[in-house]
């Protein structure tokens, strides 16, 4: 986001405002549903469920994706 331009974010809603505009709508939907299926499975389930399975691989490619932008 610096490299856009823009500020370091200070919040949750900051980045994902930031994100917004830069139209990287696919990491806020990876880190929300990390947020969302993670948190579930660490205070309730204690077990991988298919939907934090799928999180956690949505996160491992959201980090590549990233990498290869800063990369640039």
């Amino acid at each position: 986001m610096q490299k856009r331009g823009f500020p370091e974010p200070e919040s949750h809603a900051d980045r994902v405002e930031t994100l917004y505009k830069l139209g990287e709508k696919e990491l806020i939907e990876a880190g929300d549903d990390a947020f969302l299926y993670l948190h579930k499975y660490a205070y309730y389930d204690w077990r991988i469920l298919p939907k934090v399975d799928e999180s956690i691989k949505g996160v491992e490619e959201a980090l590549r994706y990233v990498r290869r932008k800063i990369a640039r």
